[in-house]
């Protein structure tokens, strides 16, 4: 797993989500040739999960979009989550 720190400010950015995105897939998928790379797109802002399933579609690389559940099947509402 690899976790991407960005800097963005406002999670409802679309263009900045979109090439951040595309440079970070690329970045992965030329360290990884061989890799299918799994976006989870149960998380995160609809932009960010719009940017995340445009590149499952594209065919650009390897990608396969999971959701993930979490341990409770149930939602993570009310958890606190850690900033970096």
């Amino acid at each position: 797993m690899e976790k991407i720190y960005t800097g963005i400010e406002d999670a409802s950015d679309f263009d900045a989500f979109n090439e951040i995105m595309k440079r970070s897939l690329g970045e992965i998928a030329a360290r990884h040739p061989e890799a299918e790379i799994l976006l989870n797109i149960s998380s995160g802002t609809p932009q960010m999960i719009a940017c995340l399933c445009l590149e499952a579609v594209s065919g650009r690389y390897r990608c396969r979009p999971v959701q993930v559940k979490m341990p409770k099947r149930d939602s993570n509402a009310g958890i606190g989550h850690l900033a970096r």
